[in-house]
């Protein structure tokens, strides 16, 4: 069974949730099976018509793995070589496109894994030029038409594909993101701690993020605690909220081997990869409804879930945490458990069933 990724492959250590999963899955895959990953040459500044047409170059190998970048054209010459049986579209990117035209001379089969619904980001989160808005709801169309297996990461994610598309269902499958082993390391939090500690993680300035909300939720706090904003884009501080930039996978488990709670407030959440690393952390998570991994959350058990439009929830369920210790140290514990079903080689055994 030969299988060809494509996707943006990113090759430094610092990578956003689909660049990790579409890193992670490759790299097991790659593991036990001879694989490429093709990806484009995007940056129109750094490359030329001709490179964004024929260009041709190794970026990297790993394992039996290669990863190529190639223009459009030779994606096509690629896919022709390779051969593959299936043609996993890990992350949405316009290009995958070729991919559509190559199973149309051939028997390969097309899985596509949805991150996000980039239609519904660029009508409502997005300024996006009238053309790629238009582009966009074409490519995806097509991926949902033409795709043999849609990869969807939640409910939620699916509901609004559905909202926007003809989607057969007896095509999709939900399944989630994989958690790295760094995240699962013993825990140095100090419970008794009169001050807690809580993170966001996400682009500040995205309004579906929830940041603006989440600070108004915390404004009526009382208790004693920081609240860490990580991927903000900035450095420093203001009064209890801190700004840190990215951080890699092993930069990030470091740093919430210490921290207590981890908050998602957004609107549009398909997933949450942050989630459930905070949780394998120890963190206990504070999830609004609309974040896809709360189907992961044994509400008061193992981290709690809000109603979105509710966010007065947020400081009452942190209220509740300050005054009880036990329950705070109980949720820690049982969130932990997460690892043991979404590690990355848990979650590449679900694939492995889907490229049968």
């Amino acid at each position: 069974m030969k299988v060809v990724y494509l996707g943006r492959y990113n090759p430094s250590d610092i990578l956003s949730g689909p660049e990790k999963v579409a890193r992670r899955i490759f790299s097991m895959h790659a593991q036990e099976n001879e694989t490429e990953f093709i990806t484009y040459f995007f940056d129109g500044n750094q490359h030329g018509l001709w490179k964004k047409l024929f260009g041709y170059e190794t970026l990297a190998s790993e394992n039996n793995g290669k990863v190529v970048r190639c223009g459009i054209v030779s994606v096509l010459f690629r896919l022709m070589t390779q051969r593959p049986d299936v043609i996993h579209i890990i992350n949405y990117e316009r290009f995958a496109k070729a991919a559509l035209l190559y199973k149309r001379f051939s028997k390969t089969r097309i899985i596509y894994t949805v991150h996000g619904i980039a239609a519904y980001e660029n009508s409502n989160f997005k300024s996006v030029p009238a053309k790629y808005m238009e582009n966009d709801l074409k490519t995806e169309a097509s991926l949902f038409k033409y795709a043999d297996k849609i990869v969807f990461l939640s409910e939620q994610s699916l509901r609004i594909a559905e909202s926007i598309y003809e989607i057969d269902k007896a095509k999709c499958v939900i399944l989630p993101n994989g958690i790295d082993e760094e995240f699962h390391s013993e825990s140095t939090k100090n419970f008794d701690s009169t001050e807690l500690n809580i993170v966001f993680i996400g682009n500040i300035e995205r309004s579906e993020k929830g940041f603006e909300i989440l600070k108004d939720a915390l404004s009526s706090l009382e208790i004693d605690f920081k609240l860490h904003v990580i991927n903000s884009g900035r450095k420093g501080s203001d009064g209890k909220i801190f700004y840190y930039e990215s951080m890699d996978t092993k930069e990030l488990a470091a740093f919430l081997a210490n921290k207590h709670i981890f908050i998602s407030s957004g609107s549009y959440e398909p997933f949450s990869l942050s989630a459930v690393e905070a949780m394998a952390s120890g963190l206990v998570a504070i999830v609004s409804g609309d974040t896809g991994m709360s189907r992961y959350i044994d509400n008061g058990i193992n981290g709690f879930v809000y109603e979105t439009i509710d966010t007065q929830q947020i400081p009452r369920i942190i209220n509740q945490l300050q005054s009880n210790r036990t329950l705070l140290r109980s949720i820690s514990n049982e969130a932990k458990k997460i690892y043991s079903t979404l590690s990355w080689r848990k979650v590449y055994e679900l694939y492995k069933e889907l490229y049968k």
